[in-house]
């Protein structure tokens, strides 16, 4: 144990009833090419197909890249945080990447582009890139997720427009260190990684696309049961980015908040408490209870327009207001 070589790169993957993509998944893992090495902590939580032994295959074949945690009971379901619970704790590199189970890498120099940016600019903690929207279940088979530049980014950038693909995420470990004040109220681990992130340094973005994101039914937010529960608790996620991360804007961030508060009143279980969120809505952000009234009608309309106009950029303004994804 003492003679092996520390990982330069944690590669975090977490895995549950990914059977169908996940050779796709260790298969970007295993070609990556680079001058350092890297390890791949793999969590499967209980899955229910042959995921678990997809991951022993792979164990075995590459035993020096995987390192498996098997569970026997889901932990998901019970409300555990398991990236931060089992996977950022047995960490080793000074960076950490992320891709769950079901996206993939599909450039074999990803994770050496990547390092090499933050070797050599001390001042960046977190870098991200473009990446392929592979949508399974929709008349789009794959789209660009997302209009990803070659430039920093900026807290209000990404709230304004969430482009940022979680399989494109690589962070300095040091990030993990940037207290969140109750952070159980944050849905999406990544939202968390990212404005970590931008508290200690800045992050970048590259143009190429170089992995997939993936839509499918077999996703953990695809399930509606777990939809409607997001959608419940999304206006507190957004109160705890408020307090804890002052640079964003008080402009974005209440945009934010108006768009969460109106989404959930469709979803609240008695007729008051859809009032006072309508209410809650308006006083953040009229200007968006407008354009919620009209969402509806301007989605048809754009879907209509997007087979005689078939643009980049209306494709993308059509991707935003449909998918409501990256």
């Amino acid at each position: 144990m003492s003679n092996e070589i520390k990982p330069l790169v944690s590669v975090c993957c977490l895995v549950y009833n990914h059977e169908p993509y996940l050779r796709d998944c260790f298969e970007g893992f295993v070609k990556q090419q680079t001058t350092f090495p890297f390890e791949i902590l793999v969590h499967d939580d209980a899955s229910t197909d042959h995921s678990a032994d997809i991951i022993r295959e792979y164990t075995a074949k590459y035993p020096h890249l995987f390192k498996p945690i098997y569970q026997t009971e889901n932990q998901y379901s019970k409300g555990v945080r398991i990236t931060n619970q089992y996977q950022y704790p047995r960490a080793q590199g000074k960076y950490i990447a992320l891709c769950e189970g079901d996206d993939y890498w599909t450039d074999p120099h990803k994770l050496q582009m990547q390092v090499d940016w933050l070797e050599e600019h001390p001042e960046y903690s977190m870098t991200f890139h473009a990446a392929i929207l592979k949508q399974e279940n929709r008349s789009l088979s794959f789209a660009e997720a997302g209009f990803v530049q070659d430039k920093d980014y900026t807290a209000d950038d990404v709230m304004a427009n969430w482009i940022v693909p979680t399989a494109s995420i690589i962070f300095r470990k040091q990030v993990l260190n940037c207290p969140i004040n109750g952070e159980s109220r944050l849905i999406a681990g990544d939202i968390a990684i990212v404005m970590k992130s931008l508290a200690v340094g800045k992050i970048r973005g590259f143009s190429n696309k170089m992995s997939v994101y993936r839509i499918s039914k077999k996703g953990i937010s695809s399930y509606r049961h777990q939809q409607k529960n997001v959608t419940l608790k999304y206006p507190d996620h957004i109160i705890c980015l408020k307090e804890n991360f002052p640079f964003i804007s008080p402009k974005i961030i209440n945009k934010c908040l108006a768009y969460r508060y109106w989404n959930r009143a469709a979803v609240q279980p008695t007729l008051y408490l859809a009032l006072q969120d309508r209410k809650r809505a308006f006083i953040s952000s009229p200007i968006v209870v407008f354009l919620a009234i009209l969402e509806p009608f301007a989605t048809e309309i754009l879907l209509i327009c997007s087979k005689f106009i078939n643009t980049q950029k209306f494709m993308h303004v059509v991707r935003k207001i449909v998918m409501r994804k990256l």
